[in-house]
Formats: structure tokens, sequence, C-alpha cells
């Protein structure tokens, strides 16, 4: 009993532990996920100041895109209007065809309307000439601010897709660190009902311990009282038969420091291995006091050897004795078992001395048997 009690508490400190991990992991992760927050605030503010930027930029391009527009609109009109004039020129300025142009000329009036259609011709040039350089240099102009505006653009777009790569690794760091918190707080969950069936586990062992304490007060009283009247046993060492051929002990008599809380538990016997099913053996001829299912102890049996000494036998798996019988030294009086509060097959042997548990390996032969 002794043994899974510590291996429990040994489970419930790890469990423990672990959960401690984990829920300081959720709180780091908690802590980092807010500062990461505090981040994206700074540079969602950033990334909002070079949208804006951008879209002023965008907007004086655009602007830009229409004047250059509306330019070329009125070169385009204006050289509509210029061919206009020309024909105008060519066809109201005279009524004599080009070939007949030299016998025309012989002609007064129609050397007069010549010339007049020449000196109207000039002014139409003229007015061209000036038009097509004023709408070049507003389309230098224009081109020109378009260059600088689109240039400008580019500058924002630039430093906009900059603090948007680093708004999409932030946020793609918080969702990885999200995850991360969820995975841990899982394991807090898991831990924690690990540690709660753990926790119930060593509850009922206590209890179950209690219970033995109990069992073996009572055994203490039925046995103070039956060997009351015997004398006292002698002083005497390795007396007593191993119960289990070549069993050794696994664990001791007296007291044991609890790992976690530091309270002392007090082992009353020796644990001796042995497979399940294995003979288990009188250690000594006597009377068998008792011989039934006590509590922490399981199958147990009591015999009572006289000189105020007994053995007790527990966790056994089957009993091959009951109360009243007499048994000899070495005969096999039940089987190896984990009945009661046991962690697995052995034999819980105690000596007992007027009903008080006492240390058992002074009285235990270990001489190996053959």
């Amino acid at each position: 009993m002794t043994q899974e009690y510590l291996h429990t508490l040994e489970e419930e400190a790890v469990i423990r532990e672990k959960q401690l991990a984990a829920v300081n992991r959720v709180t780091e992760l908690g802590d980092q996920i807010a500062l990461l927050d505090l981040r994206l605030h700074d540079v969602q503010a950033e990334l909002d100041e070079a949208q804006g930027w951008l879209d002023e930029k965008q907007a004086a391009l655009d602007e830009t895109d229409r004047a250059l527009a509306d330019a070329e609109a009125r070169l385009s009109q204006e050289q509509r209007r210029l061919r206009a004039q020309a024909i105008q020129a060519y066809v109201g300025g005279g009524t004599v065809p080009v070939p007949d142009l030299a016998a025309a000329l012989k002609n007064a009036a129609a050397a007069e309307d010549v010339a007049k259609s020449q000196v109207y011709a000039e002014v139409v040039v003229i007015d061209r000439k000036e038009l097509v350089q004023r709408v070049s240099v507003l389309r230098a102009q224009t081109e020109g601010l378009r260059n600088q505006a689109d240039a400008e653009r580019s500058i924002a777009a630039e430093a906009r897709d900059e603090v948007a790569s680093r708004h999409e690794e932030l946020e793609r760091t918080r969702a990885e660190q999200t995850a991360a918190q969820t995975e841990a707080y899982v394991a807090v969950l898991e831990q924690q009902k690990v540690g709660e069936e753990i926790e119930t586990r060593r509850r009922d062992y206590e209890l179950r311990y209690a219970e033995q304490v109990s069992e073996s007060d009572s055994i203490t009283s039925m046995l103070a009282a039956w060997q009351r009247s015997q004398p006292e046993a002698p002083a005497t060492f390795g007396i007593f038969l191993n119960p289990i051929k070549n069993g050794k002990v696994v664990s001791s008599y007296g007291p044991r420091v609890h790992p976690i809380y530091n309270e002392l538990k007090q082992h009353n016997g020796l644990d001796i291995n042995g497979a399940m099913g294995e003979p288990m053996r009188a250690s000594e001829s006597g009377l068998v006091v008792l011989a039934e299912e006590r509590g922490g102890y399981g199958l147990t049996v009591v015999i009572d050897h006289g000189n105020r000494l007994a053995t007790l036998y527990g966790h056994m798996s089957r009993l091959d004795v009951k109360k009243g019988d007499l048994v000899a030294r070495g005969q096999q009086i039940g089987a190896v078992g984990s009945t009661g509060l046991s962690t697995g097959p052995h034999c819980h042997w105690e000596v007992r001395l007027l009903g008080l548990p006492i240390d058992g390996r002074p009285y235990l032969n270990t001489i190996p048997e053959r």
C-alpha cells in the first residue's frame, strides 16, 4: 500500500508541475499576444497613414491624367479648327484653278484674289504655329507633372506595401501565438483532468490506508486480548520461515516520509515479492485466529504462535485455511495476490507482539532455501 501511495503522490507532483508549466505558458503567450496587439495597433495606424498618403498621390495622378487628357482634347480640337481654316482659305481665297494660275495673274481682279488668299493663308499658318506651340508647352508641363505624380505614387505604394508586409507578419505571428496558447490551454485542461483523477486515487488510498490502520488497531486489540495470558517470547532472531520461498524484502518496516507534504506514514510490516498465485506459507506452527477479508489488508490470515507472538499475511489471492485451524511451519495457507490496498502481487508480512506490530526483519530467516 505504501509504495503505491508514494507512487501516486509522485505522479500527482509531476502532473501538478506540468500543469503549472502549462498555465505559465498560457499566461506567457497571453502577454506576448497582448504586446502583439499593441504593435498591431501601431502598425495599423502606420498602414492607415501610408494608405492615405498613397490615396492622395493617386488622386493627384488622376488629376494630372485628366489635365493631360484635357490638353490632348484641346489640341485635337484646335487641329480640327486649323484644318477647317486651311480649307476655307483655299476654297474662299480664289476661284482660279491652280493650273491656270499664271494666266489668271494677268487678270487684275484674279491677281487681287490670289493676293488676298495668300495673306489669309499666312495668318492661318501663323495662328496654327502659335497654337501648336501653346499646346506643346502645355503637354510638356502636364507630362512632367504626371511623371512626378507617378513617381510620388510609386514611393507611396512602396511605403504602404512595406508597412502592409509588417502588418501581415504581425498578424501571422499573432495567429501562431494564439494557436499555441490554445494548445497550451488544452494541455492545462487535460492535465487538470489527469490531476483530478490522481487526486481521487490519492484520496482513495488515504481513505483505504485509514481503514487499514483501523483494521490494524482492531487486530491489535483482538490479539492482545487473546495473548494476554501467554508467557513473553524469549529474545531470539531468525525464527520465522520466509512466507514465500526465497522471497526478497522489497519494502521495510517503519515510517515513510511523505515526499510532497513531509508527513510520516507508518508501514507496519515487510513487503516480500512474489508472483501472483505463488504459495504463501505459515512462518511457524500455530493457531489460525483470523482468515478473512480485512479492508486494506485484503484477504488476510493471522496465526498465533504462542509466547505472545503472531504473524499476519495480507493481500492474498485466496485463503487455504480458516479460523480455528492448526497449521504447521511451512504449510501453505494461501496464495500471493494483490487484494486490498496493493500495488501488485506481493506478500505483506507482519510480526506482532502482544498484538502490536513490530519490525519483523530480525525474526525473518533469510538463509536461501534449496
